[in-house]
């Protein structure tokens, strides 16, 4: 299913979702305005938005892809265009990967902001995240190598199991970790998770050798509970 063309189009989706598509949903150009009891936007092999302008107000997640039987799909890819997301979960969720190669996204979510199975990989855009969980969470990989991420407020701001930094400009005001590296779905503000406060999680690290970071945390600036390695870029905890 592909969406393309210099039109506006509204959706109301009282029931359930806004836009699905049962395999791939494209995003080319175009205005969107969507509100949906259930998810905004959902394409269940993929969800690529490449442009446009994509206003979302849903009760679950803002843009889902659950395929979880093919590697290569269930994943949500945005290269362009300005995304305005407010969600009563997650904001994006995708079972294999989010990545994010462009684009303006504001989110305001009462869970995570991008969340991903598997892997989140941003390497350029503007991204503004204000959520309830993690702004941005990955269970296995979380990659930042450019673009600006600014985190207004969250538990967490960025966690995965690994967490590398490259580059980019990041911001993150939290009320635990700033960044934490971690096993499972999600170990917010719980001591007894694989990993906990004290215990060490294998194959866990934190790798930054790049960027500029500033983190304004409650709890801990940085947190790997495995390695952490600090070979470059600025950063700075408050």
């Amino acid at each position: 299913m592909v969406f393309e063309g210099n039109g506006m189009l509204t959706v109301s989706g009282n029931y359930m979702n806004g836009i699905r598509g049962k395999d791939r949903l494209t995003i080319n150009s175009g205005t969107y305005v969507i509100e949906a009891a259930e998810y905004g936007m959902k394409g269940k092999d993929a969800v690529e938005v490449n442009g446009g302008e994509i206003t979302i107000t849903s009760g679950s997640d803002g843009i889902q892809s659950n395929n979880d039987t093919e590697e290569d799909k269930g994943y949500v890819r945005i290269t362009g265009g300005t995304m305005t997301i407010t969600a009563g979960k997650k904001g994006i969720l995708a079972e294999t990967l989010v990545e994010v190669t462009g684009g303006i996204i504001d989110i305001n979510a009462q869970d995570d902001g991008i969340h991903s199975g598997k892997n989140v990989r941003i390497t350029t855009g503007q991204l503004t995240l204000s959520t309830g969980d993690d702004a941005v969470h990955g269970d296995n990989l979380v990659e930042v190598s450019g673009g600006t991420i600014t985190v207004e407020q969250s538990s967490e701001g960025v966690e995965g199991l690994c967490v590398e930094i490259t580059g980019g400009t990041i911001r993150i005001n939290s009320e635990d970790d700033g960044i934490n590296a971690a096993r499972g779905a999600d170990t917010s503000g719980d001591p007894n998770a694989a990993g906990g406060s004290f215990g060490a999680t294998e194959g866990a690290y934190i790798r930054i050798s790049g960027g500029d970071v500033k983190i304004n945390a409650s709890g801990d600036g940085i947190d790997s509970n495995g390695d952490l390695y600090l070979e470059g870029g600025t950063v700075l905890v408050e």
